[in-house]
């Protein structure tokens, strides 16, 4: 029995025809295409003259449908392409990487992005106990937003597994149902609340600020239609601002006051993004209390902890 041949072919594209020979009857090739293997025997029952396996493979960056065919037959000397089969004849290797201008691009284990993305979201608290219901921010005026402004992944496993880590801005804007609300430490340094009867406020946002940084396990379908992502954001520097716009007296005012409201520094946030069909949102919770352990008199404390859900620009 002549040496059973193995041709590679009808790859789709554009046009393309490969044809490699295997080495013994007992060889198996390996196709390679973008992370994803395909194996296939050349060995063929007696009776059989020829037999054939193909692959349907979407690649989904150019938006083609690669067509790969891999037949095996008993060689008669003519039906063959002897010249481009010879090329890989005597190389002796098993496996073949399809468009090999790829390779050199192939994924990084390490991928460093610059574009910022964004999340915008409402934003709402959830309290352990119910001594402080003034405070609660009012949801649909209350927002957050983060600007991202580095990331990094690392490739864990054939382009579906990453470990994502960046570094981000984010911004909580706290709006109360009353505008004429306003908040501050009594001498005995605990958080105390009164309506003010002087000013009239058009604006009275109290804004907690973080530099954070998330840590996220991501999965990333084969289509990269799907994706998820969650795990932990460690925020720090945390810095509290109240920003207040109206009328006095005087006239109109408009005023920034950054005082310390005891807001926690640091910040431990619970984070998840889901993506389908480039259409992302998020949920974000924080672990943490906003207020530090003695920003209120004993058995005050809501021992509050912010929330808030949105959608995220750019993708996850």
């Amino acid at each position: 029995m002549k040496p059973i041949q193995l041709l590679i072919g009808l790859l789709s594209l554009a046009y393309a025809s490969i044809n490699l020979n295997a080495q013994s009857p007992s060889d198996t090739v390996k196709v390679s295409y973008k992370g994803k293997n395909y194996k296939v025997s050349p060995k063929r029952d007696p009776e059989e003259q020829e037999r054939s396996t193909t692959w349907k493979i979407l690649d989904t960056v150019k938006g083609e449908m690669v067509l790969i065919r891999v037949i095996s037959k008993t060689d008669d000397g003519k039906s063959w392409d002897k010249e481009s089969s010879a090329t890989y004849k005597d190389s002796g290797k098993r496996q073949y990487h399809l468009f090999k201008e790829k390779l050199a691009n192939k994924e990084k284990f390490i991928k460093t992005y610059f574009v910022p993305t964004i999340e915008l979201g409402f934003l709402s608290s959830m309290n352990e106990n119910s001594n402080d219901d003034k405070l609660e921010p009012t949801v649909g005026k209350s927002t957050f937003s983060s600007l991202n402004l580095i990331r990094q992944t690392m490739n864990l496993s054939h382009n579906k597994f990453f470990l994502s880590y960046g570094l981000n801005f984010n911004r909580n804007t706290i709006r109360y149902s009353n505008k004429q609300q306003v908040q501050y430490l009594d001498n005995n340094g605990y958080i105390q609340t009164a309506i003010d009867t002087i000013n009239t406020y058009k604006r009275n946002n109290f804004s907690v600020n973080y530099i954070a940084i998330p840590l996220l396990l991501e999965y990333h379908s084969k289509s990269d239609k799907f994706k998820i992502a969650a795990g932990a954001e460690f925020g720090f520097n945390g810095k509290s601002s109240i920003y207040q716009k109206g009328t006095r007296k005087e006239g109109s005012f408009t005023q920034t006051n950054r005082y310390d409201l005891k807001i926690n520094p640091t910040q431990i946030n619970a984070l998840l993004r889901i993506e389908v069909h480039q259409v992302a949102i998020y949920a974000r919770y924080s672990v943490t209390e906003m207020y530090k352990t003695d920003a209120y008199a004993t058995n005050t404390n809501p021992n509050r902890h912010l929330f808030s859900v949105g959608i995220c620009l750019f993708g996850i």
